[in-house]
């Protein structure tokens, strides 16, 4: 078990504590989960969607992911998840062709019968959910929901152990006042410090680059642009840019 943590760190430079959290929020695969739903939030390029998924795979969680920057409309949601889940899941109740999925009641119909007959908890992880707010679920003025409190209550609505992951660049208030009666456990990805960057920068060094050197030309780079920039992303196109070549 140690192991697969350590590796995670090593491939995860300044994440270690968010993969602590995640894990213990994550708590006991084959109990019900703690949370019904995780928040998971943070700036651009921190890492949040790669760790989440990193953690699962390696804690051997059933998961299925769904961007909501592809998935515009509520069926295209739905219909994702249920693939992702079928992609990946060997033991589900009974086998569930694909269809079309317009319905809250047609998701958590599908969702029950591909649950793990083990009763290990499914996780549902959720990309850009904050593109969801204020968004309807569809039917008649009198019956629509929201999406996201259907997502944040969808163990007892659906009545399988499953737990959604939610990830966005806004913190837990932005999603207040969208009807949720149980706030998701909120789980920050903080912006990387300076060692951190080096780690990441040097992980990241040209085939053939001396990890001695690299880090030796990285860090007053750092020094010099990470003043002006904490984006892991603009500072990867500096490094490169004046890495001799």
């Amino acid at each position: 078990m140690r192991d697969k943590r350590e590796a995670l760190y090593q491939d995860w430079p300044g994440r270690k504590e968010q993969i602590d959290q995640l894990v213990h929020i994550l708590g006991d695969a084959n109990a019900p989960p703690v949370h019904e739903a995780v928040l998971v939030y943070g700036g651009a390029a921190l890492g949040k969607t790669s760790v989440v998924r990193a953690v699962l795979e390696s804690e051997k969680r059933p998961y299925a992911y769904a961007s909501c920057l592809t998935c515009t409309t509520q069926s295209l949601l739905f219909e994702t998840l249920l693939a992702g889940v079928r992609k990946g899941m060997k033991d589900a109740t009974s086998v569930e062709k694909a269809k079309r999925c317009d319905r809250v009641s047609d998701f958590l119909e599908a969702i029950r019968k591909l649950a793990p007959k083990s009763g290990k908890t499914l996780y549902l992880v959720v990309d850009e959910a904050d593109r969801l707010r204020g968004r309807s679920t569809g039917g008649s003025s009198t019956t629509r929901e929201q999406i996201l409190p259907v997502l944040a209550r969808l163990l007892e609505l659906a009545k399988i152990n499953v737990c959604t992951i939610w990830i966005s660049r806004l913190d837990p208030e932005q999603f207040r006042g969208n009807t949720i009666q149980q706030m998701p456990a909120p789980l920050l990805f903080p912006a990387y410090d300076d060692a951190a960057l080096q780690k990441i920068l040097v992980k990241e060094r040209p085939a053939g680059a001396e990890v001695s050197k690299h880090a030796a030309f990285v860090q007053p780079m750092l020094g010099t642009f990470g003043k002006a920039s904490r984006s892991i992303d603009e500072l990867r196109t500096v490094t490169s840019a004046l890495w001799p070549k």
